[in-house]
């Protein structure tokens, strides 16, 4: 029997941080999905073997020859095509093997393009908790409560601590800080529509933001992302383009459903001066935007000055 993505899922939070890696690529082994299968993560300058299983997997390189991290998903390398994800500063590249030791660019999904893009989605959202685990394992952290079990983003309780380290460190350095409040309305969907599509919405937020910053699930239709070093001017920008794909895969992948895409931004030291503050300011420019019937990217400072 084919192993799922969500049977990979509980493996790696069953591991925690420390055995997350090996649990997975066990679990890839076991299940079907791979001949072989090894998972590297990114040290600062290589990436290096964490976990491989499989025959002959104590053969499998120590380290992957590929590109620094960058955006996740696949992306090519001398040795075929590599799956990776970034989250919380940790990267993670996957590499699997079919049965004719050829490199395959992924696990055998189930039949169906929508299948086929379930499995890829579910996929993606096990390597980011991978990608969580490493920089957790690296800081000592634990994940369970810190993840959100839907997306592999940071929770809302893990978006809370990591804004007020940020703004911590934004004070100390005396550098801005923004933060960015984006819901995606979907009115009237089904639950299996809904998840699917704030699926994707993680996904393009893994995408579009840089590696220093942060991205969160609040919670049902809601996101948040950190970005350090940024104002809100960086910040829209980088919305405009997160809010630009997500409609684009609404009308390509979901046609005939309603998606309202509007997003709040506030930054330190403009609109607050500490997280709470911070927190408040974004969430007030998103409330306001939606009052003004959304699908519009609004800032703190400008609905403050009634502009």
């Amino acid at each position: 029997m084919t192993a799922s993505a969500d049977a990979l899922w509980r493996a790696a939070i069953a591991a925690g941080p420390e055995g997350a890696a090996e649990a997975v690529v066990r679990a890839l082994v076991d299940g079907g999905l791979s001949a072989r299968a090894a998972l590297y993560a990114w040290d600062g300058r290589l990436w290096r073997l964490r976990a491989a299983a499989g025959p002959a997997a104590g053969e499998v390189p120590a380290t992957l020859v590929h590109s620094a991290p960058r955006a996740p998903g696949r992306a090519p390398s001398g040795a075929g095509e590599v799956r990776r994800a970034s989250a919380w500063g940790g990267h993670v590249a996957l590499r699997l093997w079919g049965a004719d030791d050829d490199e395959r660019e992924d696990a055998a999904p189930p039949d169906g393009q929508a299948a086929r893009s379930a499995f890829e989605a579910e996929l993606d959202r096990v390597l980011a908790l991978l990608a969580c685990a490493e920089a957790c394992r690296a800081a000592g952290r634990e994940v369970d409560g810190e993840v959100d079990r839907l997306t592999g983003l940071l929770s809302s309780l893990g978006a809370r601590r990591r804004l007020d380290l940020e703004v911590s460190r934004a004070r100390r350095l005396r550098q801005p800080v923004a933060l960015v409040h984006l819901a995606v309305r979907s009115p009237g969907s089904a639950a299996g529509l809904r998840e699917r599509l704030e699926c994707e919405v993680a996904r393009i937020a893994r995408a579009v933001i840089r590696d220093t910053d942060v991205a969160c699930r609040e919670g049902p239709e809601e996101f948040l992302v950190i970005l350090p070093g940024s104002d809100a001017s960086g910040a829209e920008r980088v919305t405009s383009r997160w809010a630009r794909r997500i409609r684009d895969f609404a009308r390509k992948e979901l046609p005939g459903l309603e998606v309202v895409v509007t997003a709040g931004i506030g930054d330190l030291p403009a609109d607050a001066s500490d997280a709470a503050g911070l927190l408040a300011a974004a969430h007030r420019a998103l409330y306001l935007a939606e009052l003004a019937g959304g699908n519009c990217v609004r800032l703190a400072r400008a609905e403050a000055e009634g502009t």
